[in-house]
């Protein structure tokens, strides 16, 4: 085990010590997710997880202050930050700082194991991610810089209309900024939201690039319905779109996605389908066993080799 091994599990030690000692002052929960695959193009199977612990707490009414903290530990015994912000507003505007993900402009219910043959087509998610110390990694490839500020500002425009405005920032060699402005609408059934996603590059022949995003959901009661639309340009020539169908039938869910156009080649092309089926461990509370399976094929110029694979996740919540 090496030193900063041992490091990162004190530390993570000293912060399970620190949350049970709080535990009259912050809200505690716990849950482990594991999956175990199978892929043809890795040829062999796989185990990855986490055991994710949450602190948080709400104060106030009108006015409040809120803030989360989510430890994960990982079965190669390295520990981690999932989420870390905190978040201050009242009844019709609030804004978040830290580390979090912001607004989901490409929703993918059911997403236990997706494999895209050759590339990964653009989904409206740059920006989106849990961005403290993490580097940006745009969407016409490269990489630039490590996030280090990451704001998001909600207002409530009433009438099931909101406005989200997150903003991402790096320091240092290869700086970016970005913002990333959302408008959604959600009455009963019906839930609909567009967004741009819109980055300025510091360095590297590449100096903006913007996407759009469009997603909804419809419950007809029997079922949940989704589908989602996502573009992206760049000032280097980049252009991708992918549009996705999803339905989910009670535990079952079913998907399918269409990209066109690669980092390196607007006529690549790639169709992935995915489905999961969540199943109730007995009687157990918090836990499921679900079974999964992929399967993604590539046209147009993209030769890559069909792309499947199978997975069962455990979850339980304790």
């Amino acid at each position: 085990m090496t030193s900063t091994t041992k490091l990162a599990l004190r530390a993570t030690a000293l912060a399970a010590f620190a949350m049970v000692s709080a535990s009259a002052f912050a809200d505690f929960d716990a849950n482990i997710e594991f999956d175990n695959k199978i892929e043809n193009n890795a040829r062999g199977a796989s185990q990855a997880g986490r055991v994710e612990f949450n602190a948080s707490k709400k104060a106030g009414s009108k006015y409040f202050i809120a803030g989360k903290a989510s430890f994960l530990a990982k079965p190669d015994g390295s520990v981690g930050t999932d989420d870390l912000w905190v978040q201050m507003g009242g009844d019709t505007s609030d804004i978040k700082l830290g580390r979090f993900e912001a607004y989901n402009l490409f929703q993918t219910p059911g997403d236990v194991i997706v494999e895209y043959a050759g590339f990964s087509p653009y989904q409206a998610n740059v920006l989106r991610g849990r961005q403290g110390g993490v580097t940006i990694v745009p969407n016409s490839g490269g990489s630039y810089g490590t996030a280090v500020f990451h704001a998001e500002g909600t207002v409530q425009l009433g009438g099931g209309l909101s406005f989200v405005l997150s903003g991402v920032s790096t320091k240092g060699t290869g700086q970016v900024n970005g913002l990333r402005p959302v408008l959604s609408y959600a009455n009963g059934p019906l839930h609909i939201a567009a967004g741009l996603e819109a980055m300025q590059y510091h360095t590297g022949n590449m100096k903006r690039e913007t996407g759009l995003g469009l997603t909804g959901d419809y419950n007809f009661g029997d079922f949940t319905l989704f589908a989602n639309y996502a573009a992206v340009k760049s000032d280097i020539g980049v252009k991708q779109n992918t549009f996705a169908l999803m339905a989910k039938f009670g535990q079952l869910t079913v998907a399918s996605v269409f990209g066109k156009g690669s980092t390196t080649n607007a006529d690549d092309k790639v169709t992935t389908f995915w489905a999961a089926y969540a199943i109730p461990f007995f009687d157990v509370k918090g836990a499921t066993v679900t079974p999964a399976v992929s399967f993604s094929q590539g046209s147009g110029t993209n030769t890559a080799k069909d792309s499947s694979g199978a997975s069962v996740r455990v979850n339980y919540a304790f």
